[in-house]
């Protein structure tokens, strides 16, 4: 990006602004797209037992079928990154179903699409680029499908050399057909595809298909069926255009920021939620066994939507408050959550006169 700046600004100023579109920030739609935040987990291992759990912020696991995968932030990176996702496949699926699907996913926020004009004919395409590593070579797919899975866009990378880090991209069409959500809730959801059963997948045309839950592509890796494979990947970044720029570096503060807007927790950053403290920052006295006075909190950032409260004690159970030594427990639910902050805390089995403690986490994930 070139031009010329002339003016007057207390005083003559004239000259040749010269810049880079690489530069300007907010670019990438992608949420922690450096795997850098690990507010529910900090760098604990998680097991993939089960569809749809939130790993690393805003990164969600996939799974449909019989075998299971671990995920774990690491340190293990290309040059200028400090941190990437590690997936490692636990109990391997040999024979895939037609209907299992295992995968790395992010889902998109209308409010963060408005612009593109999905479903217009004014659309704007897309370019996903990110660093990858594999232990297993092959084609991977990626896809793109709007909330309803009535529009998909698949595609595919080839990973070339086994546990090296490779540079990838891929273009999206600007998608001028289907129903695209523009308001707080899903709009949106990127796959990268590790093992997909036909029932999901289509031939990578580059093209979009109408064919429901089309989440990747036909005759890719099923990287599921090798028991102890794995997967890395950093640097996400989805940007309007068809050309990938340099991976947009917001500062820590503001990424953990937009994360917040989906979960936040009182725990300290590096203490894994649920976790045994000393005290918590949620407290309240004891008037009677079954009321406290207390407990009023204001979230750090305004949530998406109302969202689910979990009181942790101080042994890190959930649902409960505690004394500082743990003498005293309680169960505890918290009441009257709105998108600020929540109060109320209700409990029984209090011991009158007696204050108690508590941590706690906000989800309001779409």
């Amino acid at each position: 990006m070139t031009g010329t700046l002339s003016g007057n600004f207390n005083g003559n100023m004239t000259g040749t602004f010269t810049g880079s579109i690489a530069n300007i920030s907010g670019r990438n739609i992608i949420i922690n797209g450096a795997m850098e935040i690990d507010q529910r987990k900090e760098g604990v291992s998680l097991s993939i037992a089960a569809d749809q759990l939130m790993s690393l912020d805003r990164w969600r696991t996939r799974r449909n079928g019989t075998g299971n995968y671990s995920i774990i932030r690491s340190t293990e990176v290309p040059a200028g990154f400090l941190n990437s996702v590690l997936l490692t496949v636990t109990t391997a699926d040999a024979s895939i179903a037609t209907t299992d699907y295992y995968a790395l996913t992010q889902r998109i926020e209308g409010t963060n699409i408005r612009g593109l004009d999905f479903g217009l004919s004014t659309a704007k395409s897309l370019t996903v680029s990110f660093w990858v590593r594999a232990s297993i070579t092959g084609n991977y797919s990626f896809g793109l499908t709007n909330a309803a899975a009535t529009r998909g866009f698949p595609a595919q990378y080839t990973i070339n050399s086994a546990n090296t880090w490779e540079y990838k991209t891929i273009t999206i069409l600007g998608e001028t057909t289907g129903t695209w959500v523009t308001t707080i809730s899903n709009a949106a959801e990127l796959w990268w595809g590790l093992g997909i059963g036909t029932t999901y997948t289509e031939p990578a045309t580059g093209a979009w298909s109408s064919v429901s839950n089309t989440l990747g592509t036909d005759s890719s890796v099923n990287w599921i069926s090798t028991n102890a494979a794995t997967f890395h990947i950093t640097g996400v970044q989805l940007e309007v255009g068809t050309v990938a720029t340099p991976f947009d570096r917001r500062p820590f503060a503001v990424e953990l920021e937009l994360c917040q807007r989906y979960y936040e927790k009182s725990y300290n950053i590096g203490v894994m939620t649920g976790s045994s403290t000393a005290l918590g920052v949620s407290t309240a006295v004891a008037i009677s066994t079954t009321s406290t006075h207390g407990a009023s909190h204001s979230f750090k950032v305004r949530k998406r939507t109302t969202p689910t409260i979990s009181i942790f004690g101080h042994t890190g159970t959930v649902a409960v408050w505690s004394d500082p030594a743990a003498a005293n427990t309680a169960a505890a639910t918290a009441n009257n959550a709105c998108e600020t902050g929540f109060s109320n805390v209700t409990s029984t089995g209090l011991t009158a006169g007696v204050g108690y403690y508590g941590h706690w986490a906000a989800d309001s994930e779409i």
